[in-house]
């Protein structure tokens, strides 16, 4: 039970946290915010950013009375990544698909990845290091107070 209400947990905050910093993105650069791809590469970030929260959520339970130290500092920077590069190459999907015909799609592909990451870090980095800081303490607080859930058996009380 524990390992799904981290995994939940995990999911709604960094998506929750992931939305923050696309929302705070559209709103400081207003002319990208007029554009359809700003939108669908925020909200396609913003919901890996759920699906990447999930898988990234176990990694908050405790195993073998280990509490999580490295992967709670590991944690929030890959989620971000990961759900922008998602988001991104959703994007880059959408645009080989209905854009205008790409001579390289690989190229195109790798172009909208790298300047994509560039300005929304560029923009949007004060909205990414309180939201995804803020939400890394919230999980590493709510890890520390769990009790342990190893999905190994524990040994018979009179065995070795």
């Amino acid at each position: 039970m524990l390992s799904w209400n981290m995994r939940f947990r995990s999911a709604v905050g960094y998506g929750a946290a992931m939305a923050v910093s696309v929302g705070f993105f559209l709103l400081v650069a207003p002319n990208l915010a007029g554009s359809l791809a700003s939108w669908i590469a925020g909200i396609a970030s913003s919901l890996a950013a759920l699906a990447v929260g999930w898988w990234m959520g176990r990694w908050y339970v405790p195993v073998l009375e280990e509490r999580p130290t490295f992967e709670l500092f590991l944690c929030p920077p890959l989620v971000l990544v990961l759900s922008l590069l998602l988001g991104l190459a959703t994007l880059a999907a959408w645009a080989l698909a209905f854009g205008p015909a790409e001579a390289r799609p690989a190229m195109g592909f790798g172009v909208v990845l790298f300047f994509g990451v560039v300005v929304f870090f560029s923009v949007a980095w004060p909205a990414v290091v309180v939201a995804f800081g803020v939400v890394g303490i919230w999980l590493a607080r709510c890890s520390r107070s769990a009790p342990n859930n190893s999905f190994k058996p524990k040994p018979l009380r009179g065995s070795a």
